[in-house]
């Protein structure tokens, strides 16, 4: 027996793409958790990304949405190890803005 499609993905692209954007954006932008190593709302609360989990192709059509979306914002703490996953997140950020490929979200998963 198939399955019925959502009636999200019943809606035209241009829609499904404009509610993805009002889903995903964050006024004030993310906020990097240097102890945890993530990113965060700026009220300390994960990001909700519950929508991207609800089949393939909504996670596919949201893909890297949320990085081209939001500002990151970082602390100005210094410490070697804090450097390098800066260093690793400014990567993420410039490849999710240049294109949509899998090799950001590859490096996401290799973060801390």
């Amino acid at each position: 027996m198939a399955h019925a499609e959502s009636r999200l993905l019943q809606l035209p692209r241009e829609l499904r793409d404009e509610i993805y954007r009002i889903y995903l954006f964050a006024g004030d932008g993310y906020v990097y958790d240097f102890r945890a190593a993530c990113l965060r709302m700026p009220d300390g609360n994960p990001i909700d990304l519950a929508l991207m989990r609800t089949c393939q192709r909504v996670h596919d059509e949201m893909r890297g949405l949320a990085l081209r979306l939001n500002t990151v914002i970082f602390s100005t703490l210094y410490a070697d190890d804090l450097r390098t996953r800066a260093a690793r997140w400014n990567w993420v950020a410039r490849s999710a803005l240049q294109s949509t490929s899998d090799s950001c979200f590859h490096a996401v998963k290799h973060m801390s």
